[in-house]
């Protein structure tokens, strides 16, 4: 890319997704150890702000993988809230004394809640990715912050890992919750206010009718007051069948 689409030499590239670029102990990052800071093995901060300015020089807009459902249990956020029922972060993830039963919603036998110490953790995925309790004021704080401090520094939008799973609902209901919709609401409402241009891409791995409703609302923000994008998995899958 040159930076000028009107010279006819140019790539067409508009957009670079990076996949999770975060502090993270694992090979795929989904993992987060440090929200505000470059996994190592890909540089230093000063490389990612000068790979945002080269990005933007050419006409390209750059989004990274935000995981907000889970962090890593090496998360110190988690050690602090697993070190004791009177932590004050322990309600920053889900606690209870017994295991209800739950098991992962797309099938199978995997638990979600996790025995440690004396109670339970809730982690959707696995155990060494416990779900941070987004209906805790503080936590829905923090993570509108981080947004703001990375879209401060150039970046251009996120692809919100895991969105469909972010609040859990009822008995073991643990994906597509109205409250998880509201989440989302007040989430892109803030980012909006921050910056509006910025892009949101959910993925929500499910039937299109269920992807279709993360748009939210289209009568007070046009391109709807939720995420104005989603991975649509179904249709990938039927083009690939064609």
């Amino acid at each position: 890319n040159d930076g000028d689409p009107q010279g006819g030499n140019d790539l067409g590239v508009t957009g670079l997704w990076l996949m999770p670029v975060f502090a993270s102990p694992s090979y795929h990052g989904y993992d987060v150890t440090d929200y505000r800071a470059i996994n190592p093995d890909y540089g230093t901060l000063d490389d990612f702000k000068q790979l945002l300015q080269e990005a933007h020089k050419r006409g390209i807009r750059v989004i990274v993988d935000f995981v907000i459902n889970h962090s890593s249990a090496q998360h110190p956020w988690f050690a602090e809230s697993a070190s004791s029922p009177t932590s004050p972060k322990r309600d920053w993830y889900l606690w209870r004394k017994d295991d209800p039963g739950w098991t992962q919603p797309w099938g199978g036998s995997n638990r979600t809640w996790h025995k440690l110490g004396d109670e339970y953790f809730f982690g959707l995925f696995w155990g060494g990715m416990p779900d941070l309790n987004l209906k805790n004021p503080a936590v829905r704080a923090e993570m509108e912050a981080t947004a703001k401090y990375w879209l401060d520094l150039g970046l251009d939008g996120f692809r919100l890992d895991a969105a469909k799973h972010i609040i859990e609902c009822g008995d073991g209901q643990q994906a597509d919750c109205p409250e998880t919709h509201e989440y989302w609401r007040n989430f892109s409402r803030y980012v909006r206010s921050v910056k509006p241009e910025a892009l949101l891409v959910g993925e929500n791995w499910s039937d299109t009718d269920k992807i279709a409703a993360y748009f939210g609302s289209t009568e007070s923000v046009s391109g709807g007051d939720e995420l104005p994008a989603s991975f649509n998995f179904p249709l990938a899958g039927a083009l690939v069948k064609a």
